[in-house]
């Protein structure tokens, strides 16, 4: 059945766990904050209610867009009576390591962990800075840091003996963790149906927004308490001025383009010197050591200048000339060139006219030595004509 708006989130899963036990049951709601982000931790919470908790006003952190009203719900979820919570902080390194699904899995599994361990930290105040390191080599692949809070108002009778068999836990999402000290189930959007979950999202959100904001101070240029570190346009714009901190998750694509940019940048641009830093004390120059010299020395000095520079104009009014030379001279062999061509025309031109003359000449003489052999035979062809006819040739 959906939920109307302004309606509270119920707990209806809850309260059906329950009356298939038994005995006494406490349900756990484990939800997460910080899996899209580019830098900062992921940060997990659970968190247990009592069965007369009032929730009016919780719901899925996400859908609460201020940040005020998440602060007043947080403080109130932390100040109950009866109100169990444990947080895990997972660092980017270890994210970087295992891969974010594996590495929210380690938290949630942290978290369960807590509520039977033998000797939790009670009244303890939650996070409100970052637990990773600066180093870079700092990758133990451990989960860092895990609180557990009771409410200063809950009484010891009201704290539940640590038996596993007492819990059981309901997961934000599809996937269960493996080696749970505990029973539990995943519920698709279980932070907007069940009230315990709901609780949970609040608490992880909030704690990661604290560490987020302390993490700006540390780190200002990146502007992390606008942002939380999640992938906007300005995040990604601080990262391409600034670079990547150590806060960073490696294995996100934009930081490892980031990465990619600053180390073919370093291959490229030489290390510049540092500038002096301000009101730091010039260095003086080296005083110049040496003989003084006299006037005399001083007059051949200046008279030595002076040949030396004049032996070098008069090379280069040579070098000049020698230019100038140099240039002519494929100028004169061109029109020589150009003059013997011209000469050589005109002499095949007059040795072609004869040529032509006693062509025509034969060519006449053919014409006539042709007509006098056909007349010839004309003149035969009619006088053997005539013999046949019993006449005389002429």
């Amino acid at each position: 059945m959906k939920r109307k708006a302004g309606d509270g989130i119920g707990r209806e899963r809850e309260l059906e766990i329950a009356a298939k036990r038994r005995r006494a049951l406490t349900v756990v709601g484990v939800d997460e904050a910080g899996r899209g982000p580019l830098a900062g931790p992921v940060v997990v919470a659970a968190c247990a209610l009592p069965k007369d908790f009032d929730g009016a006003g919780i719901d899925d952190s996400k859908k609460i867009m201020r940040a005020s009203v998440r602060e007043a719900l947080f403080e109130r979820l932390t100040t109950a009576a009866g109100v169990r919570l444990a947080v895990s902080v997972v660092s980017p390194r270890h994210v970087d390591g295992r891969n974010i699904l594996a590495a929210t899995l380690d938290g949630m599994r942290r978290c369960c962990q807590s509520f039977v361990a033998s000797k939790p930290i009670e009244h303890c105040a939650l996070p409100t800075c970052t637990t990773a390191s600066d180093d870079e080599d700092e990758s133990d692949g451990e989960v860092r840091a895990c609180y557990t809070s009771f409410s200063p108002n809950a009484s010891a009778s009201k704290r539940p003996k640590k038996k596993a068999e007492q819990f059981y836990a309901l997961f934000d999402g599809n996937r269960v963790p493996t080696d749970l000290p505990f029973e539990g189930e995943a519920i698709v959007k279980g932070d907007g149906k069940e009230l315990c979950i709901a609780a949970a999202s609040i608490v992880a959100k909030v704690t990661r927004d604290r560490l987020m904001t302390a993490l700006h101070r540390r780190y200002p240029s990146y502007r992390f308490d606008q942002h939380k570190g999640y992938p906007t346009a300005w995040h990604r714009e601080y990262i391409k001025e600034n670079g990547v901190c150590p806060h960073h998750r490696r294995s996100y694509a934009p930081v490892k383009e980031a990465l990619s940019r600053t180390t073919a940048l370093k291959l490229v641009v030489k290390k510049q010197p540092r500038p002096p830093q301000r009101g730091a004390r010039r260095a003086e120059p080296p005083k110049k050591t040496g003989k003084v010299k006299t006037a005399a020395e001083k007059a051949k000095a200046a008279k030595q200048a002076t040949t030396k520079a004049a032996k070098e104009a008069e090379k280069r009014v040579a070098a000049a000339k020698k230019c100038k030379e140099d240039a002519t001279k494929p100028v004169a062999k061109a029109a020589k060139q150009a003059e013997k061509r011209v000469a050589s025309a005109a002499s095949k031109k007059g040795a072609a006219k004869p040529a032509a003359k006693a062509g025509k000449g034969a060519k006449t003489r053919a014409t006539a030595g042709a007509k006098k052999t056909a007349s010839e035979e004309k003149q035969k062809a009619e006088d053997a004509k005539k013999k046949k006819k019993g006449k005389q040739p002429r």
